[in-house]
């Protein structure tokens, strides 16, 4: 866009021009809330620039030539209806990596993109002991981001940054989806399902044995058989949330053979977020079960992390000196 073109934009929220269109467009005339007002035009304002679109916030699809400019980011799907704790489980990782809890084994964590995204999810958890929870509120499908997209980053001591991107997308994508995949409002979840490297099924155990229980196991079901035809041999891992909620025998068992008929092998974890904090380190073992959740889902199975090491070799050019072997 050259420069003879102010740029303006209704959105309280739109940080256009000093950062960036807070719908991820690179291009603000792209974004369909965009006004140009039209200024004078001289022969020598023919330059087309473009900004970085670093706000801080969820990654937009635009905006993932920056991060993938490197290697190809790993994707992890977080999958599941409405209300059933996605975007709590995702905070509990940020407050994790905040606070220096290693999640990779011998892999640090090496920077984000989106922090301003992970901290207005996580600042819902940061409370001080014995005070009541306040969950992070339901991820709306009004949104204009599909899917929004959180960045982590983590290296070795020996090779450079691995970039991880983990969706937070409305319960209703999926829902649309599992009824019909090509539904238009499926979009973001039809994205999700085609790019992510794993996924975490989530299985809300408040629905499950509510009083909509039946229709909730039922909606689970499906979802888990549509999952299991656009997996295509990715690997999926079901995630039971809110476990501290009495669950019956019966109801694990129907919903766990469901899966694993379709996922034969697949891992199943338990995880829960109790109500209030605690400084005794006794109760932290939920925190350990979060950790194990995503020691899984941030693992990249095709990394091969390398680096340089000397080997003996006979001759006077120093080139022949190193080989490639790994750590």
């Amino acid at each position: 866009m050259s420069e003879d073109t102010q740029q303006t934009c209704p959105s309280p929220q739109c940080d256009y021009p000093d950062v960036s269109c807070e719908l991820g467009h690179v291009n603000a005339i792209d974004c369909p809330h965009f006004t140009p007002v039209e200024q004078a035009q001289t022969p020598e304002q023919t330059i087309d620039h473009t900004t970085f679109p670093w706000t801080g916030r969820p990654l937009g699809l635009n905006d993932l030539r920056f991060v993938a400019g490197r290697r190809k980011p790993l994707v992890l799907g977080v999958i599941g209806s409405a209300n059933a704790g996605k975007t709590t489980l995702l905070a509990m990782l940020y407050l994790m990596v905040q606070r220096g809890i290693p999640i990779l084994e011998k892999r640090q964590f090496a920077g984000s993109y989106t922090l301003e995204g992970w901290e207005y999810i996580a600042r819902w958890l940061q409370l001080k002991p014995s005070s009541p929870i306040q969950f992070p509120p339901h991820t709306t499908s009004k949104g204009e981001r599909a899917p929004g997209l959180l960045h982590l980053a983590f290296a070795t001591d020996h090779t450079g940054k691995r970039d991880i991107l983990v969706t937070d997308a409305p319960g209703e994508w999926f829902d649309s989806w599992t009824s019909n995949a090509d539904d238009p409002s499926a979009a973001g979840a039809r994205w999700i399902s085609d790019h992510a490297e794993k996924f975490l099924l989530i299985a809300d155990t408040e629905a499950l044995t509510g009083d909509h229980g039946g229709p909730s196991r039922l909606t689970l079901e499906f979802l888990t058989t549509r999952l299991a035809d656009r997996a295509r041999g990715r690997s999926v891992a079901l995630v039971w949330t809110k476990t501290d909620i009495q669950r019956p025998d019966v109801l694990i068992e129907t919903v766990e053979n469901h899966f694993l008929r379709l996922f034969p092998g697949a891992p199943i974890f338990n995880v829960h977020v109790p109500l209030k904090a605690s400084e005794n380190s006794s109760d932290l073992g939920y925190v350990d079960d979060i950790k194990a959740v995503f020691a899984w889902g941030l693992e990249d199975p095709t990394d091969n992390w390398t680096v340089l090491r000397s080997t003996p070799q006979n001759g006077a050019d120093p080139f022949f000196s190193y080989g490639k072997g790994a750590t």
